[in-house]
């Protein structure tokens, strides 16, 4: 997958006959592509994608995505072709609520242990006695979810369960020293929340190309207000990923000194973010880790894995509901 990442500001991607052209702001060429080459586009503030690189892009089924300073997606073209069929399918699917059910415990359940597992595991290597005790706590969480009666019960017990997890978090890593004083965002306010933040807006654009390649209306969702302000099965899906991806990829970034509270800056308006020359990095860092292949996915790379599972997601919608009229 090739993604071209316009960020720096005064960047500029051009149509130079039949092939896209990356440009610095001092007009030097980065590199260039052929549009087939190309899946996606992620584009800052203050950078320019002339109109033909646009329709040449989306006539190839490219992505593009732009985003704000802190990552946030702020408008999304390339939404793919959605099948009126399954629209039709996601609305009575989702207006029922023992399918419903079914699917929060494939999701939401799914999200809920990723948090337990992974609180589990530095608990073990740590032989840290707060870790462990969130870890069971939220096990009973994960017990309570295959019992909820509606979705606002569901809501409360995912909501309770992140609360634990968050209380928790930062005994894995030098609270102290990074500013950890648990989950915030909008604007995140020390260097963890920033990187948390900006990596699932990373994670809703990798969401987003899944339902894509379904069909599936990523507009109508089973667990997220259908409320029209934001697309509501790209939030319901992501949460099967935001741990086991995300939150382990900044652990990793932690980890590994890959980063340091230096790397970032404070602005009143928009919060903790990395600065110019860390962003570069960590577009790197992440490439390479949503690429690489891993054995414990079947020789799978997380990026596959997470098309992969939206595809089986699609297909558990199709299954529950033929389930229900027979």
């Amino acid at each position: 997958m090739n993604t071209i990442y316009l960020l720096s500001a005064g960047s500029q991607l051009h149509k130079n006959g039949g092939r896209i052209e990356v440009i610095e702001k001092s007009q030097q060429r980065i590199y260039s592509l052929l549009p087939q080459d190309v899946d996606s586009v992620v584009a800052g503030q203050h950078t320019q994608i002339s109109t033909e690189a646009m329709y040449l892009l989306l006539q190839n089924n490219c992505q593009i995505t732009y985003i704000d300073r802190r990552g946030k997606i702020m408008a999304y073209l390339g939404d793919g072709h959605q099948s009126l069929e399954k629209l039709l399918l996601q609305q009575k699917a989702f207006a029922n609520f023992h399918i419903v059910r079914k699917l929060i415990n494939d999701t939401i359940g799914i999200k809920i242990a990723n948090q337990r597992k992974l609180l589990a595991y530095y608990a073990s290597s740590m032989n840290d006695s707060i870790l462990w005790t969130a870890s069971k706590t939220i096990k009973m969480y994960e017990e309570k979810l295959k019992q909820c009666s509606s979705v606002e019960s569901a809501r409360g017990i995912e909501g309770m369960a992140s609360k634990i997890y968050f209380e928790a978090f930062g005994n894995i890593f030098d609270a102290k020293r990074w500013d950890w004083q648990g989950r915030n965002r909008r604007p995140p306010r020390d260097p963890i929340n920033s990187m948390l933040s900006y990596g699932y807006a990373f994670l809703e654009r990798e969401v987003r190309a899944g339902i894509a390649g379904t069909g599936l209306d990523p507009r109508i969702g089973f667990f997220h207000s259908n409320n029209g302000r934001k697309d509501s099965l790209v939030f319901d899906l992501m949460e099967m990923f935001r741990q086991n991806i995300i939150d382990k990829f900044v652990l990793k970034l932690i980890n590994r000194h890959s980063f340091y509270p230096i790397d970032f800056t404070v602005d009143e308006e928009i919060g903790c973010k990395l600065s110019e020359a860390a962003g570069k990095h960590w577009i790197r860092y992440y490439e390479d880790y949503m690429e690489e292949k891993r054995k414990m996915l079947d020789g799978l790379s997380w990026r596959q894995y997470i098309q992969q599972e939206i595809g089986n997601f699609a297909d558990s919608l199709t299954m529950y509901s033929c389930q229900e009229e027979n």
